[in-house]
């Protein structure tokens, strides 16, 4: 399977066509993907129904590694059945979005391993996200009972909700004339499923550009000085 036309080159694969003409696909594919091209290739030459747009990896004429983005179709060509390929570079894309996957498990894994119960809280006071450790401490069992169901509201002794919900609003109406400059960390009264009342630090910031914030809850000794049961 020799390639016989360059109508779109990769950026930079290759500065002259003939430099491709006439040689296999190995040439321009890499070899981590090169196997899967060539089913695909034999296959839709076959009269098979495959795949017609696919991203893969290429080589460069320098040997740098890049993604291709292949729209292919059969043809008939010099009366034999061959296949098109129209082959875009789109490297900075891919790049970016491996970026943004592996930022997004980056955060997940902090968020799971703080030592600290943390929830995400919406601004309609809907808890969005929790982690395992808040899970535990509110006595619940599975964060399916809580993520987009309750409220932080559910979550806090009666006494101190009115002043927290103040905290809430204000910290998202930062340009209104409320008076009033929510603190990022103070101490309140936390309710597990149980009623069971725990004193606790609370430490909340906003998410930048979003309506969100994040809250964690560390729990704290009681008048003896014993930690407080989880």
């Amino acid at each position: 399977m020799k390639l016989f036309s360059c109508p779109l080159l990769p950026s930079g694969v290759n500065d002259n066509p003939e430099e491709i003409i006439g040689h296999g696909q190995e040439l321009i594919i890499h070899s981590d993907n090169l196997e899967k091209v060539r089913t695909l290739m034999m296959r839709r030459e076959r009269g098979d129904s495959v795949i017609n747009h696919y991203i893969v990896k290429g080589v460069k004429k320098n040997s740098d590694v890049i993604y291709v983005d292949i729209s292919a179709t059969s043809v008939d060509y010099n009366g034999n059945v061959s296949s098109l390929a129209f082959m875009r570079d789109v490297t900075d894309r891919v790049t970016a979005q491996i970026e943004l996957k592996n930022t997004k498990e980056l955060y997940e894994t902090i968020f799971e391993n703080t030592g600290v119960g943390t929830m995400v809280i919406e601004e309609d006071s809907t808890i969005s996200t929790v982690n395992d450790m808040f899970v535990r401490i509110s006595g619940y069992t599975d964060k399916k009972d809580i993520e987009n169901k309750m409220t932080w509201k559910e979550f806090f002794d009666a006494s101190v909700v009115g002043f927290m919900e103040l905290y809430h609003y204000a910290r998202r109406n930062t340009g209104s004339q409320t008076g009033i400059i929510p603190p990022n960390q103070y101490t309140t009264i936390f309710v597990d499923r149980y009623g069971n009342k725990k004193n606790v630090l609370l430490n909340v910031a906003m998410v930048p550009d979003t309506g969100k914030s994040v809250a964690s809850v560390i729990i704290l000794s009681d008048h003896t000085g014993a930690p407080l049961p989880l």
